[in-house]
């Protein structure tokens, strides 16, 4: 297609409000419409008729990185209302922030109580993700989040000894395993503590499956268990 083959042109649409906006030649942002929408990028070599409803996924997502960059440098000034305006984003912008691994705490905590669950749930990987998360919030995660969410917190380099082991009390399989792993992986691993999991948990069928296949394994877990 065409659209794969020339530049994305630097037009974001905002889906709520049903509004075109675009970069001034001082990199500001202003408002036009449909028509003015069509005709700038019919400058960067997409022909006028262009369905611009086909760009507008593609175009929110290339500027998420800009509006995040806007969000962090102040220059919305207020956080209120830099706060206000994330909420009014699209939400494949705040999809796109989210998975930004230089996301700042503060737009991921606005984001993770957004009304759209796409939205919560980048949010909420966010911050599981991130080594910059308060304790309170990893904590909260590990302990109410689902369980792809649970592990990204056991796989956090800031999370404390205290809280995996707590994961790997989990009796959801997918997360306990995960925790043994990182566990398992520490210098010294607490290899007493590990033992006492396997054997709680009577390891056979499908679980047994998904520790030998757990990739990461240190070998000395594949020599002793």
């Amino acid at each position: 297609m065409i659209f794969e083959k020339l530049p994305l042109p630097p037009v974001f649409y905002h889906g709520r409000e049903a509004s075109y906006w675009r970069e001034d030649d001082a990199g500001g942002w202003i408002k036009i419409n449909e028509t003015a929408a069509k005709n700038f990028v019919a400058n960067f070599g997409y022909p006028a008729r262009t369905r611009l409803k086909e760009l507008r996924v593609e175009a929110g997502l290339k500027k998420a990185q800009e509006a995040q960059v806007a969000f962090v440098s102040g220059d919305l000034q207020d956080a209120a209302l830099k706060l206000q305006w994330v909420t009014n984003c699209d939400k494949e912008v705040k999809v796109a922030m989210c998975r930004n691994t230089n996301a700042p705490i503060v737009l991921l905590l606005q984001l993770v109580n957004d009304s759209n669950g796409e939205v919560k749930l980048a949010a909420s990987f966010g911050l599981a993700r991130s080594p910059n998360t308060p304790l309170n919030i990893l904590q909260d995660l590990a302990r109410n989040a689902r369980y792809d969410v649970k592990n990204v917190v056991a796989r956090n380099p800031a999370v404390p000894r205290e809280l995996l082991e707590e994961l790997l009390k989990n009796p959801e399989y997918r997360v306990w395993i995960v925790a043994f792993r990182v566990l398992a992986s520490q210098n010294p691993p607490p290899k007493e503590l590990l033992r006492q999991r396997l054997q709680a948990a009577d390891v056979t069928g499908i679980e047994h499956r998904c520790f030998k296949d757990e990739r990461g394994m240190p070998e000395w877990v594949n020599n002793e268990f």
